[in-house]
C-alpha cells in the first residue's frame, strides 16, 4: 500500500518500506478527513471505518470518491464535470 500508516502492508513490512507513522492526531474525529468519511458513508450507503477504508474507497471508485469531494468541500465549477480519471492524449 502506498501510506505508511497501516498495521500491516501486504507485503507484511508495517509501512517500514515507506517509512513509519510520523504522528497521529489525538481526536481523528474532529477532523475534516472524519466528517469526510462519515457524510460519505451516509451518503452513499457505506460503512467505511477510518482513513485504511477511506483510501481504499477513494481507488477502488475512483469517480465516486472525487464527486463526493466536489459536494463536501464545496467546490465550484464553470461547468458540472464530465467524467472522472479521462485519459488525456
Amino acid at each position: 500500500m502506498p501510506h505508511a500508516n497501516t498495521d500491516n502492508d501486504s507485503d507484511g513490512t508495517s509501512g517500514q518500506g515507506l517509512g513509519s507513522e510520523l504522528w497521529r492526531h489525538a481526536a481523528p474525529e474532529s477532523t475534516q478527513m472524519w466528517k469526510f468519511l462519515q457524510t460519505v458513508n451516509k451518503d452513499r450507503d457505506l460503512q467505511l471505518r477510518d482513513y485504511d477504508d477511506l483510501y481504499n474507497w477513494s481507488i477502488d471508485q475512483v469517480s465516486d470518491f472525487w464527486d463526493a469531494v466536489w459536494k463536501f468541500t464545496g467546490i465550484r465549477a464553470s461547468a458540472p464535470y464530465d467524467e472522472v480519471g479521462r485519459s488525456v492524449g
